[in-house]
């Protein structure tokens, strides 16, 4: 993985907004005209957490629960609305990615090389419902956009 300037990275705990996660794993995913950056880490109750940031926009983002994962169609495209857990999702961003880089551990399998499809939706409370399908496997996160200037990199902010 080639290093690019980053708010973070594997090691750091940070503070996005009010909730704190240790990094334990970067991966990088290529879109075509560019790529954006995924962290994955505990929070302070051992729980998985997904930061993501995609030219400067960070989202932080935790698994949704498979029993409510809405059904995937091809017509989930931008502009498509639909309904997950009661509440309404417009679908912002739907496109093709591959993962080019990993460093780091996870609590999944990633693979280098491995193609998704994927479609981010947001509500009308700001929401963001993110879809990643690969295959036959799919898998859902819901969270939160985050203002850059919340996120605190308290591993530096010691240094």
């Amino acid at each position: 993985m080639h290093d690019v300037p980053q708010l973070f990275d594997v090691g750091d705990t940070i503070m996005c907004d009010t909730t704190q996660v240790t990094i334990h794993g970067h991966a990088r995913f290529s879109y075509g005209r560019g790529f954006w950056e995924e962290f994955w880490g505990l929070d302070f109750h051992h729980q998985s957490v997904w930061v993501s940031v995609d030219e400067g926009d960070v989202i932080v983002q935790r698994p949704a629960p498979r029993r409510s994962w809405p059904t995937v169609t091809r017509a989930m495209t931008v502009g498509r609305d639909f309904s997950y857990d009661g509440t309404n999702y417009t679908v912002i961003e739907e496109d093709n990615a591959e993962c080019v880089a990993l460093r780091g551990s996870f609590d999944e399998v990633l693979q280098v090389g491995a193609r998704y499809r994927f479609i981010n939706a947001q509500s009308g409370a700001n929401d963001v419902l993110s879809g990643e399908i690969c295959n036959e496997d799919q898998r859902w996160f819901i969270g939160r956009w985050i203002d850059p200037f919340l996120v605190v990199n308290e591993t530096r902010r010691g240094s």
